[in-house]
């Protein structure tokens, strides 16, 4: 560096004092971009997106500032039938280009709106929105009209309202050969209220941000026994016998693209209840045709990233319950971090503390945290389809840390009188 009158960038190692992030902060979307941090998160009725220069900043951010949508305002809630909406699940920003789509460069969020009146997840849409401030932080209103709050459906490739539940909608792009495009990633489900339930991650490829452009194809179903198990029992309403009766949920959800080092793309996905002994799970593409559900690759030892033994029991000393719904970030080191949610939980024998709550022994929290923990790929390990398989956490061992530990990232910060 020499010393001028310009301003450069210096690299900056920060440490966040613990790596519980932001206490109830369900569903979070963590990203960076042009040297700041952007967090969203699951919310009743509003999505706020919080910016800062630090994750510390985000730490300390006011929450009820940032209003990005506001569901009140949005005149598709009542155009759906809505009574209300007690839900804006899973939002997630991603930036498109020209590139990807002609004319509707811009930064959009995905969401999906669940109707108040049925006190159930039955009635769930899938929306889009579009930065109407060309910033990541917004407002957000509808990609077409530029109304303020205003939600576009996701639409069918023949233009028409996507008719099925779907949720957790997110991005994977592919940027060179045979099967270069956009495609979105989603959840669907069958059997809701029998002892058939289960859901399903599917795939389709997008004409615009908001539209498909072909039928989805099938990613995968639960299919391991960590997606399947759970830590509890859920009641359905059995309707021959006209009562309750058991079931454990078959979940996965939460699909998110990740980007490795040489060519290679992964979805971390969830599974198993998010109320239970959620994990992470991962998926590798093996370069076909990504709408075919051969395509991708279950990792045979999957949970990477877990709270339960193989029997799907909760493991001693960890406080944590339900670590998963992740997002990831590459700090200005080119470090990789994870940000998921998970309720904090008393493994101990005796009620005690854990992240501000008092629990009794084998008692989980009352709401989710969003907590932060480093990852790396190993590309000296077999995944089923290449090589490549993630590492995820403070101790790497697929297992949580404890919540105080420092985690330490780096950033570059502008420094005023030095010049390249």
């Amino acid at each position: 560096m020499l010393i001028g009158a310009a301003s450069a960038f210096a690299a900056q190692v920060e440490t966040l004092p613990s790596m519980l992030l932001r206490k109830g902060c369900a569903d979070p979307w963590l990203f960076r971009h042009d040297g700041k941090f952007y967090l969203a998160q699951t919310g009743a009725s509003k999505v706020r997106v919080l910016e800062a220069d630090t994750l510390s900043g985000l730490a300390a951010t006011d929450c009820t500032q940032s209003i990005a949508y506001d569901s009140a305002s949005d005149p598709l809630v009542k155009q759906l039938g809505y009574a209300g909406v007690n839900g804006t699940w899973s939002p997630e920003i991603h930036h498109f280009t020209d590139a990807d789509f002609p004319g509707h460069s811009s930064w959009y969020m995905f969401l999906a709106l669940r109707d108040s009146a049925p006190g159930d997840a039955r009635h769930v849409k899938s929306v889009v929105l579009k930065s109407l401030s060309g910033d990541p932080a917004g407002p957000y209103g509808h990609p077409v009209t530029g109304e303020k709050f205003s939600s576009q459906l996701v639409l069918d490739k023949n233009g028409k309202p996507y008719a099925d539940w779907a949720v957790g909608q997110s991005a994977l792009v592919i940027r060179t050969g045979a099967w270069k495009g956009v495609y979105a990633l989603y959840v669907t489900e069958k059997g809701r209220g029998t002892r058939d339930f289960y859901q399903e991650i599917r795939i389709a490829r997008l004409k615009t941000p908001w539209q498909l452009a072909s039928e989805s194809g099938l990613v995968t179903v639960p299919t391991q026994f960590w997606e399947t198990v759970g830590a509890s029992r859920t009641a359905y309403r059995d309707p021959e016998k006209k009562k309750s009766a058991p079931y454990f949920p078959r979940v996965v959800e939460g699909a998110t693209a990740v980007y490795g080092d040489k060519g290679d793309v992964y979805l971390i996905y969830s599974g198993s209840g998010y109320w239970t002994n959620y994990g992470l799970g991962q998926l590798t593409w093996t370069g076909e045709d990504p709408l075919k559900t051969t395509s991708w690759t279950k990792f045979e030892f999957n949970p990477i990233f877990t709270v339960a033994n193989k029997r799907g029991k909760h493991l001693p000393g960890l406080d944590l319950q339900g670590p998963g719904h992740a997002s990831f970030f590459r700090d200005d080191a080119d470090k990789r971090f994870l940000v998921y949610h998970a309720y904090p939980y008393n493994a101990s024998k005796s009620a005690k503390e854990v992240d501000g709550e008092r629990l009794a022994p084998g008692a989980k929290g009352k709401r989710r945290h969003a907590y932060v923990e480093p990852y790396r790929i190993d590309y000296g390990e077999w995944n089923g389809t290449g090589w490549g398989v993630f590492h995820i956490g403070v101790n790497d061992n697929t297992h949580p840390a404890a919540s105080d530990t420092q985690i330490s990232y780096t950033v570059k910060k502008k420094v005023k009188g030095l010049k390249d």
